[in-house]
């Protein structure tokens, strides 16, 4: 079955996303419900902003993700930090994504985001199953709504 192993979190001045895709193979992007590439800066005015991950089925794998705030915040113990500010460029509060890996747990098997002019809008973009994390990823940016969510195997 197959997996999220690692999540790479990117800045650009392009929105052209496969630009910055990291190296090797099976990275994918974070796609909204249009099947589209999310900006997580959408009209925040800022760099533009990708988050990758990527899939495999053999290792320890993502079992969970948070985010934490802060210009200098360190990553709580036992999860590893993207060094990426997403709101690079837009102003607003600085938000980091943090991920924990483990060798003994259910896997994290796809990403989403959600968007809108509301919190609302933005949480009517997920599936039943998913698992929706709180944070406003555009938090006083004065861009879109934007929440990432996720999904574990079965």
């Amino acid at each position: 079955m197959s997996y999220v192993k690692n999540i790479s979190v990117k800045k650009s001045k392009s929105s052209d996303w496969r630009k910055n895709k990291p190296a090797g193979g099976d990275w994918y992007v974070v796609r909204n419900k249009d099947n589209e590439a999310q900006d997580f800066n959408q009209k925040a005015k800022g760099d533009y902003i990708f988050i990758y991950y990527q899939i495999d089925n053999s290792g320890p794998g993502v079992a969970a993700v948070r985010f934490i705030t802060g210009a200098n915040a360190k990553a709580p113990s036992g999860w590893d930090k993207e060094d990426v500010d997403l709101n690079a460029g837009a102003g607003g509060k600085f938000i980091y994504l943090c991920y924990q890996r483990n060798s003994e747990s259910n896997y994290i098997k796809e990403f989403q985001s959600g968007y809108g002019k509301t919190e609302k809008s933005a949480f009517d973009d997920f599936g039943r199953n998913a698992v929706l994390l709180r944070q406003d990823l555009n938090q006083g940016a004065k861009g879109k709504f934007i929440y990432l969510g996720y999904y574990y195997n079965d």
